[in-house]
């Protein structure tokens, strides 16, 4: 120890000590460390968006109370269980917020920019100790952090609209006092450093445990009698770790299967007895209600994603010098929390287009005859059992002509073909495709779409585009309510058994020899009303015997994916029924045309079916199969 007095180390390995430090207390409880994190994220996210609302209103005390408080929170928490790091840059922060809370002080701009960043590296530190406690490798965050802190002690030195000229994103040291401008500035004026730049005495030395980690001592203004309660949460709650709540809606899957067996079992159908019948009845409405309660206890709304896409259109506004409007519909809207944690990326991809290169710049606009400030909404409900994620804008819109002159120019599609523009919108969804003039920071419209469409494909989703030249261009994200049950229509195909998931199929039909087309002798079209469209044998493309091979005699039914659609050849459908899905494993994962299994009422294993991979295979040559 004298050693280290006499002979300090650089500031790298002292930044290193005091990550160990910040770590001791966590390590000897790992259910208090998830606690703490898990308040301290949530507490983070609810200041973000606080902020951005706090920018239109920067006097709004009420505003200003709502983002002080979970930052005394994090800062409570951190300091009483020695995350040091965290509870000094939380520290500083607010005590701005409460000097603009009193009116000593008048937030600007830079502030909120400053403000902003903090949240960002509060947030980096949390996920770093995080990572560490899970034996990950970490990374140095101090010089991010000091240059934060610098900033944040520059605020009232500096004129709250004023530049400040200080790096967040590398070490920096304290700037240097700006000079007040000539014209007087009260609210600035009697903002004293003091309170800001002073060392905290108030940092006590971490105690060796906490008795009530998650609940602050002497909180500004805390909610009266509800301790350990989140601020906009009327109702208490209980945290319980995912992967228990994946095991119950998974056994909960495995009861509804067993209790569809015994309902399809022909022992029981020849029992007639009218008590067992009303048995059996009142087991299968606790079984779908317990299915549904459980389902319901992954359901998310839909908001923190939301809010996420608004703090990226306020910075990506302010980078591109394009005034925008975001307006939020639908926050409400709960999905399931795996195609939340899957979406967020496909949906940022998507917002960060229609900023960069769907809205015009203001030049462009009002030549046009549009307002300077363009409008981007983002909105969620719910349309025949599911999920509608819209992405609309008011920009230019989709150049049909221009889109279509560069599929020819790559070879997508030949100079002769005739596309409906809905079908040529959708090529921008090809791999490498993109009309952008230039290559900028931000992806052109097309270039990445074709993973954003990959991955909400991965969901069962589907996506659909309308646009008007001039107008503006939306997306509509089609997605199921969760990922563990399908609404399917159960075929038959010879023995075999398949499940088409409803919201592919637009019809069904029994066709009539006028109405089926041959192609050198190959009976491979179908007209239905007007439209004329490839048909594929189920048989045929799983290599199944005993099925009907006369389509006239066989019922067809319209699979449609992206705007696409194909008649699929099956023997007959035998009724509408949810399933539970199964994963078929990595063996199976490049199978064609297959989502996944279930099984079925009466015992048997059904493959639930990709409409995108069965259209896929009729477009590469499947519909001679018929």
């Amino acid at each position: 120890m004298d050693t280290f007095e006499l002979d300090p180390p650089p500031a790298s390995t002292g930044a290193r000590s005091r990550v160990d430090e910040d770590l001791d207390i966590l390590q000897s409880d790992a259910e208090l460390a998830a606690m703490f994190f898990a308040e301290a994220l949530d507490h983070l996210g609810s200041i973000e968006s606080t902020i951005l609302a706090l920018e239109g209103a920067p006097t709004d005390v009420k505003l200003l109370n709502e983002v002080f408080r979970p930052f005394h929170t994090v800062k409570g928490n951190a300091g009483a269980l020695g995350v040091t790091r965290v509870q000094e840059l939380a520290h500083k922060v607010e005590n701005v917020l409460d000097l603009a809370r009193s009116g000593a002080y008048a937030m600007g701009p830079t502030d909120f920019d400053v403000v902003l960043r903090s949240v960002d590296v509060v947030t980096a530190l949390l996920k770093d100790c995080q990572q560490r406690l899970a034996g990950q490798p970490g990374t140095d965050l101090e010089p991010e952090r000091l240059a934060v802190m610098a900033a944040v002690d520059a605020l009232t030195v500096a004129p709250a609209d004023g530049p400040l000229d200080i790096v967040l994103e590398g070490p920096a040291a304290p700037a240097p006092p700006v000079a007040a401008p000539p014209v007087a500035t009260p609210a600035v004026a009697v903002a004293a450093p003091a309170p800001i730049v002073a060392p905290a005495p108030e940092l006590p030395a971490p105690p060796p445990r906490m008795p009530e980690p998650l609940v602050p001592v002497a909180a500004a203004e805390p909610p009266a009698n509800t301790p350990n309660r989140r601020f906009d949460d009327g109702q208490g709650s209980v945290k319980v770790d995912t992967r228990k709540l994946d095991n119950l809606v998974e056994m909960v899957g495995e009861l509804v299967i067993v209790q569809s067996i015994i309902q399809e079992d022909p022992l029981l159908h020849k029992a007639v007895d009218e008590r067992l019948t009303r048995h059996m009845a009142q087991l299968r409405r606790i079984t779908s209600d317990l299915q549904r309660n459980a389902m319901s206890m992954r359901m998310l709304p839909i908001r923190q994603t939301f809010q996420k896409m608004a703090r990226l259109v306020r910075d990506l506004s302010k980078k591109n010098g394009k005034p925008v409007e975001l307006v939020l519909t639908g926050e409400e809207t709960e999905l399931d929390r795996r195609v939340i944690e899957s979406i967020n990326d496909p949906l940022m991809h998507m917002v960060r287009n229609s900023l960069d290169h769907g809205l015009e710049d203001p030049e462009r606009r009002a030549a046009a005859g549009k307002a300077p400030q363009g409008t981007l909404s983002l909105s969620a409900f719910h349309q025949g059992g599911n999920i509608v994620i819209s992405i609309a804008d008011d920009g230019g819109g989709l150049n049909t002509d221009r889109i279509r002159a560069k599929a020819i120019a790559q070879g997508l599609i030949g100079e002769n073909d005739e596309l409906s523009a809905a079908e040529i919108h959708h090529l921008i969804f090809r791999p490498g495709f993109s009309t952008a003039e230039k290559v900028t920071e931000i992806s052109g419209r097309g270039v990445g779409m074709d993973v954003v469409r990959r991955n909400i494909e991965a969901l069962r989703g589907r996506i659909e585009i309308q646009s008007a030249l001039g107008k503006g261009t939306t997306f509509l994200i089609k997605l199921p309510l969760t990922l563990a049950i399908v609404d399917g229509l159960v075929l038959a195909v010879g023995s075999q058994r398949f499940v088409l998931p409803t919201f592919s199929v637009r019809e069904s039909l029994r066709p009539t020899p006028a109405q089926v087309h041959t192609v050198q002798g190959v009976r491979c079209l179908i007209q239905v009303r007007d439209e004329l469209m490839p048909m594929l044998s189920l048989a045929d493309l799983f290599n199944i015997e005993g099925a009907t091979a006369d389509a006239c005699a066989a019922t067809v039914v319209v699979v449609e994916d992206d705007g696409r659609r194909v008649g699929l050849i099956v023997d007959e459908l035998l009724g509408k029924q949810e399933v539970v899905i199964k994963p078929l494993g990595e063996r199976f994962s490049a199978v064609r045309g297959v989502a996944g299994g279930a099984i079925l009422g009466d015992g048997r294993v059904g493959l639930i079916l990709d409409a995108h991979g069965i259209v896929g295979s009729s477009e590469d040559g499947g519909r001679a199969a018929a």
